[in-house]
């Protein structure tokens, strides 16, 4: 009778909570509010992180090198993230490994202020960026070379995210930015000027690429589940607008 018991109450367990046994839950991170991160805000509003056996929690850190900072002290388990921070640390031996990038397009452009009529005008101007070593440093420097100017003509600062680096434009204290969707709609409608359009000149670039590390404590199959779930984003977002409408709302208001 002991012995029944026991079995059922195992058989009873498996049925009742196979989740609370089974989920594992991590920590991903995003390096900004871009558009480029709409399959990891999709993947996780429609559950499909959920669907794979995964308990996410996503966090904002702001710079590349942050970010990888926060991965190799497994403060988190993956991060989406531009190439050039991934490749560059692992250049310095960070022992960090893309596993998908759902993009392979440079989708920044270079919008200028009013003022700014020619790449001739840009020379002895300074240009707002995120962060030195970010995706806007490099796309800054695209930029320039498309139009012919030698990088050391333009002076680029520090500026911080999307908003701050816009309104830096708006009032003239900058002369240019990098930005990209959505925010580039907004500053084009408030007037600013798309001086260089990066998605149609450039080749192929590794963008909103997802990393890890191998020193983190997530479980291997973790990078499949992973994998799994941002991959499934594209087909539900084409069925369902509303998954990325919420998605990229509530991204913005937590912002």
């Amino acid at each position: 009778m002991i012995r029944w018991n026991i079995r059922l109450a195992a058989i009873l367990a498996t049925v009742l909570f196979p989740l609370t046994v089974f989920a594992q839950s991590i920590r991903v991170s995003y390096v900004g509010t871009t558009g480029t991160n709409l399959p990891l805000w999709v993947a996780q509003e429609a559950g499909l992180f959920k669907k794979y056996g995964l308990t996410t929690d996503l966090i904002l850190i702001s710079g590349g090198s942050t970010m990888i900072q926060a991965l190799l002290a497994q403060e988190i388990a993956f991060a989406t993230i531009a190439g050039p921070a991934v490749i560059q640390s692992r250049i310095q031996g960070a022992d960090v490994a893309i596993i998908a990038s759902p993009y392979n397009l440079m989708p920044y452009s270079l919008v200028v202020h009013g003022s700014i009529r020619s790449a001739a005008d840009l020379k002895g101007k300074r240009v707002a960026i995120t962060r030195f070593g970010g995706i806007t440093e490099v796309a800054a420097r695209l930029a320039f070379d498309k139009l012919g100017l030698n990088p050391k003509e333009v002076t680029m600062i520090q500026s911080g995210p999307d908003g701050l680096r816009l309104a830096a434009v708006q009032s003239g204290s900058v002369a240019g930015t990098l930005i990209g969707p959505p925010a580039l709609f907004g500053a084009v409608s408030q007037g600013l000027k798309v001086m260089v359009d990066l998605a149609d000149v450039c080749a192929a670039y590794p963008m909103g690429t997802i990393i890890t590390s191998r020193v983190s404590s997530a479980e291997p199959c973790s990078n499949q589940k992973i994998f799994n779930g941002v991959c499934r984003w594209h087909p539900l977002s084409s069925r369902s607008q509303r998954h990325c409408d919420e998605s990229y709302a509530e991204v913005h208001t937590a912002g």
